[in-house]
């Protein structure tokens, strides 16, 4: 039998407990989780590792650009996160807060299946 090992998928979120839930459904999911509170912080993990995706909040700042810098740097999905007004964004889905657990881990699929 071969293991291969999990994707990874970064996690960024000013909001503790959405992050940390977010983490969860992911870890519960099979995937390797890494979570940031602000963009210094997905940097700094970032800059140690690749990551194969990501679930961005719109509300920081700078979230496109560390999705196109995670993107750049070879992630393949993408998954921003909104509490505010309808959001749409040419590259990466978006998901309206509070989002269905099922329907965060069916935009995540294309990773799981990849591992197999």
């Amino acid at each position: 039998m071969v293991l291969h090992p999990a994707s990874s998928i970064l996690v960024v979120d000013p909001d503790t407990q959405v992050r940390r839930l977010v983490e969860r459904i992911l870890d519960r999911a099979g995937f390797e989780v890494v979570g940031a509170g602000n963009g210094r912080e997905a940097m700094s993990a970032m800059s140690s590792r690749g990551f194969d995706g990501f679930v961005l909040d719109a509300a920081l700042d700078e979230a496109f650009e560390l999705a196109a810098s995670l993107a750049a740097r070879g992630s393949r999905v993408g998954i921003i996160t909104t509490a505010g007004a309808d959001l749409r964004h040419r590259c990466w889905p978006v998901l309206q807060k509070p989002f269905n657990p099922a329907r965060l881990l069916s935009l995540l699929a294309p990773l799981r299946h990849e591992r197999i």
